[in-house]
């Protein structure tokens, strides 16, 4: 198999969720829409069995692998905390949305050689802040987004470069012109 068939194998084994927070119209759908438009119209060139740029099969790479690190807790919070209860899930949506940015800042850091051990703990303190609240379906508090926001904001140098993924997707998919 190669990464375009494992790609669809893996949208088909994930078809019911993303159903769901499609038609729910869950905010977590905020950091996957883009890039499932994006890696659809890959995949349909792949279909189509025209040739794939160099460049294409880089965003896909990049895309797949950011999409399916999202579904495995998408997943997990859906089936395991909330016991597959889609209003239940859409309610702390916003708290997974903070969980999947935590993970983009990090992997940001990583890449870019910036990580270190503060900014490790910092990261992790505030992930844990967001999974104790999901894992205890405990009462939604602002006070913990605030926290997570002011975490995200002291890991990030001063001057970087750090765009979400979600929002390079956008960008690719307007420069793609998919709409």
């Amino acid at each position: 198999m190669n990464m375009y068939d494992d790609y669809n194998k893996y949208i088909i084994e994930n078809e019911e969720l993303l159903n769901y927070l499609k038609e729910s119209n869950s905010s977590v759908m905020y950091c996957l829409s883009d890039v499932l438009e994006v890696l659809d119209y890959i995949y349909k060139k792949y279909i189509d069995e025209a040739k794939i740029e160099a460049e294409l099969e880089e965003i896909f790479e990049i895309g797949f692998g950011y999409l399916s690190n999202c579904l495995i807790d998408i997943n997990t919070y859906y089936k395991d905390y909330f016991k597959k209860d889609i209003i239940l899930f859409n309610k702390y949506s916003t708290y997974i949305v903070y969980s999947i940015m935590l993970d983009d800042v990090k992997g940001y850091l990583l890449s870019e050689e910036l990580m270190n051990e503060q900014r490790e703990e910092e990261l992790n303190m505030a992930a844990k802040l967001i999974e104790d609240t999901l894992i205890n379906v405990s009462e939604i508090s602002s006070s913990v987004i605030q926290k997570v926001e002011e975490s995200i904001e002291n890991v990030l140098p001063k001057k970087n470069t750090y765009r979400p993924v979600y929002s390079v997707f956008a960008l690719i998919r307007d420069e793609l012109g998919i709409f």
